[in-house]
């Protein structure tokens, strides 16, 4: 499709110019063409986000498993004796250790044979307490 222009003078001697009728069959073609350009572009960031979605799905279900629990460490009890700090005994193999867990820092306080019947494991307070005052080298429960 050929466009002419043609450059006439009228009888003033002004120029003229006379273009061919705009086809009318095109009006507003150049406004549809940004909203595909943005349409693709919508659906290219969806591609892109579901491919990231399904690489992490891929991953989470395909990378090796820690063991959750069940494993060669158990904690026992635990006391808090301050804001930040606790006494843990933990059993590991057949020997309870009780741990000193304070603000980034972790201190052995004294390790005992492990009882075998969850009865005899420090349960209540008081109990713990008198672990705790073993552990110290106290006699008895209390402080002093």
């Amino acid at each position: 499709m050929s466009e002419t222009i043609s450059i006439a003078a009228n009888d003033n001697g002004a120029a003229h110019v006379e273009q061919p009728a705009a086809d009318y069959g095109q009006i507003g073609a150049g406004v549809a063409d940004p909203l595909v350009g943005a349409g693709k572009t919508a659906l290219a960031l969806v591609v892109v986000i579901a491919l990231i979605l399904i690489v992490c799905a891929a991953l989470k279900r395909f990378s090796p498993q820690r063991p959750r629990g069940g494993g060669a460490l158990k904690v026992v009890a635990s006391q808090p004796v301050g804001q930040r700090e606790r006494v843990v005994l933990v059993e590991v193999d057949d020997t309870w250790l009780v741990l000193g867990v304070g603000a980034g820092r972790v201190e052995k306080l004294h390790s005992l044979p492990a009882r075998r019947d969850p009865q005899d494991a420090p349960s209540t307070p008081g109990s713990f307490a008198r672990v705790l005052a073993h552990a110290r080298g106290h006699k008895g429960g209390q402080d002093g």
